[in-house]
């Protein structure tokens, strides 16, 4: 009964949050419309939402397991670089308030309670490599934009800044961050 609780918040907090955003702005670190479709943060929470509303649909089912350990995995990166990079570069009172506030730090930390205590199935390393893929391909189109249409404009996360190279290392740096994250994630749960 938890998790079905759970899961009918994660997806009513994410899509009120998102919509919010996409219509009053929700604040600093957002954007208005379509445009905040761009940020790893709002793609990575959609995907949460989508995973909790497939759980709730398709309970214990394989799929959703893998989907919802996915999206988890992506909210820990959006927590982590909120936490590690944005916040001290541009202050956490401007990346912690509205939609935000769920974004980059409540739901992360609610998907990871739920992984630990409620998760329901391990994965296998191959599934782990499956659970990565949602910030291989977002990083693969951030770095794509930026040496196609140059940084001004679409750099929005600052991973450019000492040039492509470093960013490209930062790239696969979260991504052996994540994919660790996913070996810690399916050892220590509950499941």
């Amino acid at each position: 009964m938890v998790k079905i609780i759970l899961n009918l918040f994660l997806a009513v907090i994410i899509l009120w949050s998102w919509l919010n955003m996409v219509f009053n702005g929700g604040g600093s670190f957002s954007a208005r419309g379509i445009w905040s479709l761009r940020y790893f943060t709002v793609l990575s929470n959609l995907l949460a939402a989508f995973a909790a509303i497939c759980w709730l649909l398709f309970r214990n089912s394989h799929f959703s397991a893998v989907l919802k350990f996915s999206a988890c995995l992506a909210l820990m990166i959006t927590f982590l670089v909120t936490a590690l990079f944005l916040g001290p570069m541009f202050g956490y009172s401007i990346l912690y308030v509205g939609p935000n506030f769920w974004f980059h730090l409540a739901v992360p930390l609610l998907c990871l309670f739920e992984e630990i205590f409620l998760g329901e199935q391990k994965l296998s390393r191959s599934e782990l490599i499956l659970a990565v893929l949602p910030l291989f391909i977002y990083g693969c189109g951030y770095l794509g934009n930026i040496i196609l249409n140059g940084r001004q404009g679409n750099d929005w996360y600052g991973f450019v800044t000492w040039g492509l190279p470093i960013g490209m290392v930062i790239f696969v740096f979260l991504l052996l961050l994540n994919y660790g994250m996913g070996l810690l994630l399916n050892t220590i749960s509950k499941r």
